[in-house]
């Protein structure tokens, strides 16, 4: 009969409750922000980024070398993007990065390529349960997207995630997230990458983000 070590046993806990272990973490978030002690909340959000992250790397199992490549490009793709925006305010509007994503490289965070994957292969494993075409698949995709952008705006001002020329958020800026997010999505439904349909930490991530930015949102602004 089979065995596991310590080790084994250890990650195939964190495995199984992975989900819930990102709904604790936001959920802890969110009380630690609405919080009298939220100068100590804040500085902990790649500390949540990473260990999301490092859950989202658990979950497969055997990713496929096109679902690898597509990561990589998705990363790449999407911290490009963010850098051009930073640099020349012509992508999403004139903004830049406050001191809460951590460490950056010519003003724009390196955790910002893995908040994007993260969110894309979430809602790609959202839309993927819907028996719809790829093209609707990419479209709902890039909608959920802009949707999560317009609640994570306000209080990414409030966090010191990034802030706006004049604190006036632009049309421009969900536009192009729109825009990027087809861009995005068009690549992998296009290299019919295939996908595991487990409800894990991947499935739940981007609800997760919607429900603490939705929360935070209803709070801060009613405050």
């Amino acid at each position: 009969m089979k065995t596991l070590n310590n080790d084994s046993l250890i990650y195939h806990i964190i495995k199984k409750y992975s989900a819930l272990i990102i709904l604790i973490l936001h959920i802890v978030g969110v009380i630690g922000i609405l919080s009298p002690y939220k100068d100590l909340f804040v500085p902990l959000t790649p500390v949540n980024l990473l260990i999301s992250f490092a859950l989202f790397v658990i979950s497969f199992q055997k990713p496929s070398t096109k679902l690898i490549l597509f990561c990589i490009f998705c990363y790449i793709f999407s911290y490009l993007v963010e850098l051009v925006g930073v640099q020349t305010g012509d992508i999403f509007g004139t903004y830049h990065y406050g001191t809460s994503l951590g460490i950056k490289l010519s003003g724009t965070p390196l955790l910002i390529g893995i908040n994007w994957l993260m969110l894309c292969l979430s809602v790609i494993r959202l839309v993927n349960t819907q028996n719809i075409p790829p093209l609707f698949k990419i479209i709902l995709a890039s909608f959920l997207m802009v949707l999560l952008d317009y609640l994570i705006e306000p209080i990414a001002i409030h966090l010191n995630f990034w802030h706006w020329k004049d604190n006036v958020i632009p049309l421009q800026n969900y536009i192009a997230w729109f825009i990027v997010s087809i861009i995005i999505f068009s690549v992998y439904f296009a290299c019919k990458i295939k996908t595991e349909d487990k409800k894990d930490v991947v499935y739940y991530f981007y609800s997760v983000q919607l429900a603490f930015f939705g929360i935070l949102n209803l709070v801060i602004s009613s405050s």
